[in-house]
């Protein structure tokens, strides 16, 4: 069946409650073939008060007013510890101290305008550790367990209970996910290493229930339970799309045409030429790719039962031979939180020649320290190549790679191939609603894409 355009119903319903109003997605910008995706369901962008994403919005709102409300006596706080902080001086545990020494800026890209941050924060840790007997001996006990501390922030993979067996859904999902973040240990560790994160209420209440889930509450045929699996585990699972040679071809020669077009409206060029973007519809990655039932039951699996497909564009890395050209370069993460990104290879991407995505596994559950400033998110070659397992991800053509922008990740800049990829992205429906209600500045949605904002 041929992918007729139509246009995403413009009324964006709103749904209120006493923690505030909310909205699912933004009004689509453009036209797209809503056939394509899911029928006449990504037609509404209502969410229902009874859903799990609801629900889990409304505790982050909450929770987001509540720090409005606590700055100021935070900061009475830390002028506090400051003056303190000789007197209270002790020696702590050898696997606390341990864990306080790795929160070093060297780690940073950017040292010279995180050291301060880090030091100060540093000092506060081992102020309250040495003043709060209770404090001290519930870290020890969770970095026995396995809680992990880096240079970027806490790991609570190894501490995470398992789901509540029966069959959950919605606000009965929701709260059962988000029980154990209210423990003493929990709290403990969000007030101790996240509170001067202005977007951590966000990372933690909205994005941290769905980390370290250990089955998949969607119904999965064995395939797609493996691939949510290892994308849960790793941050990145590859993929292959089952695209025919003429499809892809298809794809390839259409992306030739408008990267070659002077239109403006639907094509960019920067970094001297190096990386070229194009936004246009595209019904066959809709109908082929977006509509695919095992793409979304597993993009639904990881980021919620309410999941939007933001939008998708073709990108080319073209002539691409320094780290200045392209910032992407930098191992970094984008500062959005549980988000993905898929990519579709239109021709062989080579491992070595073709300017693979290089991605950290086992980093896209890590709470950063700090996220609202590009110096926190940029890390150093050194550090990650010393502390952590990188993946390449290459291909042949009609293959790919669904991974988590929240995972340390880089372009490569070396390499003798140019590389054109499809790139579609997905957040949680009730996220960017939320995120640009309280002025975060985090890229939700990316705004270089053809914009369709439609639910899975």
């Amino acid at each position: 069946m041929a992918c007729q355009p139509t246009k995403l119903n413009p009324a964006v319903a709103a749904v209120s409650n006493a923690a505030g109003t909310f909205y699912s997605a933004r009004k689509p910008l453009l036209q797209v073939g809503v056939s394509c995706i899911s029928g006449e369901s990504s037609t509404t962008s209502e969410i229902s008060n009874q859903s799990m994403s609801y629900k889990l919005a409304s505790i982050t709102s909450q929770a987001l007013e509540k720090c409005k409300i606590s700055t100021t006596h935070q900061s009475e706080l830390d002028d506090t510890n400051a003056a303190q902080k000789e007197s209270n001086e002790c020696q702590l545990p050898d696997l606390v101290e341990k864990a306080l020494a790795k929160i070093d800026s060297a780690a940073y890209v950017h040292a010279d305008q995180v050291e301060g941050h880090f030091n100060a924060h540093r000092q506060e840790l081992r102020t309250t550790l040495c003043a709060d007997n209770k404090a001290r001996d519930a870290l020890l006990s969770m970095l026995q367990q396995g809680l992990s501390v880096s240079a970027l922030g806490i790991d609570l993979t190894k501490l995470a209970p398992p789901l509540p067996d029966g069959t959950l859904d919605g606000v009965q999902l929701a709260t059962a996910l988000h029980k154990p973040l209210l423990s003493y240990n929990l709290e403990l560790l969000r007030s101790l290493f996240l509170y001067k994160n202005g977007h951590h209420s966000v990372h933690w209440h909205l994005d941290q229930p769905l980390r370290n889930v250990q089955r998949s509450w969607i119904e999965l045929t064995e395939k797609e339970t493996e691939l949510y699996n290892t994308l849960q585990r790793d941050g990145i699972v590859m993929m292959d799309y089952g695209l025919s040679e003429a499809e892809l071809d298809s794809l390839m020669e259409q992306a030739d045409d408008v990267m070659a077009s002077d239109d403006t409206s639907m094509t960019s060029v920067v970094s001297d030429g190096a990386v070229v973007t194009s936004r246009l519809l595209i019904p066959l990655l809709e109908e082929k790719v977006i509509g695919n039932p095992t793409i979304q039951k597993v993009v639904r699996s990881y980021l919620g039962n309410e999941t939007t497909v933001n939008g998708y564009k073709l990108t080319r890395l073209h002539g691409l031979n320094d780290t200045k050209q392209y910032i992407a370069s930098q191992w970094h993460h984008d500062r959005a939180g549980r988000r993905l990104k898929m990519f579709l290879f239109l021709h062989d991407v080579d491992c070595e020649e073709g300017h693979p995505t290089l991605v950290v596994k086992k980093t896209h559950n890590i709470q950063f320290f700090k996220t609202e400033t590009f110096p926190f998110s940029r890390y150093t070659e050194k550090f990650v190549r010393e502390n952590f397992d990188v993946s390449k991800a290459c291909g042949k053509k009609g293959e790919g790679f669904l991974f988590d922008t929240h995972s340390v990740h880089r372009a490569t800049v070396s390499g003798a191939h140019d590389r054109t990829t499809a790139i579609f992205e997905f957040h949680n429906s009730m996220k960017c609603s939320i995120v640009e209600k309280a002025g975060m500045g985090i890229p939700c949605p990316s705004g270089d894409q053809f914009l369709i904002n439609a639910l899975l």
